[in-house]
């Protein structure tokens, strides 16, 4: 029964990574499909049952709740390749140390965009603004939590520019992971701060 369990939740992972996939292509709809992934796995783990369906009436909810966010999260990771890539090219000390800037801006929006998928599972009733002051309550509360997961995350782009068909298969479910196992606190840290 044990094989079972594990290959029935292997294949909810995996159709709900296809679900990500699919929404997360126009850019701007990434941050809210992210959302709406991590909601779906909550779910799961509470027992309800989740597909198709569940995942875009989650996905509705998120991006009515954080499209403003999936706007920004697009225009900054514009930015930062096409930034990155600019400054890359100049063999100038200038260049090395804007690179380490936008590396740095990076990093962060990546700590971001972790702790953003940790609060929007508990902030589900929101609009963006609340969630994002919470996101940004979780950043500074957790930073510790925070490196590590951005450190996690950049070695999972490391493998996924070695190997890209891997994006089909994990690139929301390896962020979820790293949100829910590495930014979110434990469960008994959570229960003395309540």
């Amino acid at each position: 029964m044990r094989i079972v369990g594990a290959i029935s939740a292997l294949g909810t992972a995996l159709l709900l990574q296809v679900c990500f996939v699919v929404c997360a292509l126009p850019v701007i709809t990434a941050v809210p499909a992210a959302i709406a992934l991590q909601r779906s796995f909550s779910d799961d783990r509470a027992g309800e049952k989740v597909g198709v369906l569940s995942y875009l009436r989650q996905f509705t909810v998120a991006w009515r709740q954080s499209w403003p966010l999936g706007v920004i999260g697009a225009l900054l990771a514009v930015g930062l390749v096409v930034g990155g890539l600019f400054w890359l090219s100049v063999h100038a000390p200038l260049g090395y140390v804007a690179v380490g800037t936008l590396s740095f801006i990076a990093g962060l929006a990546a700590a971001t965009y972790l702790n953003l998928l940790s609060c929007a599972d508990r902030e589900r009733e929101t609009g963006w603004r609340p969630l994002f002051a919470e996101t940004r309550a979780a950043l500074v509360g957790r930073p510790l939590r925070s490196l590590g997961g951005v450190v996690m995350l950049a070695a999972w782009y490391f493998v996924l520019v070695s190997v890209s068909p891997l994006v089909l298969v994990g690139s929301g479910l390896v962020p979820t992971l790293i949100a829910r196992f590495v930014i979110e606190p434990p469960v008994r840290q959570q229960l003395a701060e309540d």
